[in-house]
């Protein structure tokens, strides 16, 4: 987890410009076995089991360009 931390904090991913973010976690999920699939809306979507529960993890990819 320190590893993948340190790859995010390190990658470039100003608003609109998220490629490199998302490819990360892309890499990171794929380490896990787990498929992902982009939206329309470029967002990064992992589907887990089939049962009645559903959890849903959502967190910005983004970093801010300019201050």
């Amino acid at each position: 987890m320190d590893k993948l931390l340190i790859e995010l904090i390190n990658s470039f991913g100003i608003s609109g410009k998220e490629d490199e973010i998302k490819q990360v976690i892309k890499d990171y999920l794929k380490e896990m076995d787990l498929s992902t699939y982009e939206d329309d809306a470029g967002n990064v979507i992992v589907k887990l089991g089939s049962g009645k529960s559903k959890i849903m993890l959502c967190s910005h990819m983004d970093s801010v360009g300019f201050i």
